[in-house]
């Protein structure tokens, strides 16, 4: 059994508005960083695939992947550039090494960062969408119940009906299944 404090006991009022402003603050980083994936592959979308000839690879070592073998970063000339007929310099992060001189259809930026699909924006997105709205649910719910307990507390038992935790637990599945098919379809 556990033996600590309860974060939504009504004398505990620091540790429930930490858990809680935590779960918001990641929540929220989450969705923009979110957001601002999905914003890159709109962009991007509307980008013209191009052709990069690979100039050189070398191999990148990756902190949080401990399953996979390492992340090759390539440069390479892209002949039919966004600025016309010139050459110019673009930069490939890619999961596996590719030959000097091989060519791949890319989508580039303008900042001279290519990619080989579409998913590799859209998939992160969605994943960091999925996971900031969950952390973003938590944190309201941990804030409304600490809350609750601190100034109503006589409303403490909506908290632990059935209904409550069956809609909760059917919202935060909800929105994992959503996360998760859009993933798929993306």
């Amino acid at each position: 059994m556990w033996r600590g404090r309860d974060p939504f006991d009504r004398d505990n009022l620091p540790l429930g508005a930490f858990l809680s402003l935590l779960g918001l603050s990641f929540g929220a980083l989450m969705l923009v960083l979110g957001a601002g994936n999905l914003w890159d592959r709109s962009d991007a979308a509307g980008l013209p695939q191009l052709r990069m000839t690979v100039a050189s690879c070398r191999a990148v070592p990756t902190l949080l992947k401990h399953d996979h073998g390492p992340d090759f970063t390539c440069e390479g000339r892209v002949a039919d550039g966004p600025s016309g007929g010139a050459a110019e310099q673009w930069h490939l992060d890619t999961p596996h090494v590719l030959r000097s001189g091989q060519v791949v259809n890319v989508r580039c930026t303008h900042n001279g960062s290519c990619r080989t699909g579409l998913d590799d924006w859209g998939l992160s997105g969605v994943l960091q969408l999925t996971f900031g709205l969950l952390l973003f649910a938590a944190g309201g719910h941990t804030g409304s119940r600490v809350l609750v307990n601190r100034y109503v507390p006589w409303h403490d038992d909506f908290y632990r009906r059935r209904a409550t935790v069956v809609t909760t637990l059917v919202v935060f599945f909800a929105i994992v299944a959503g996360g998760t098919i859009v993933a798929v379809l993306l």
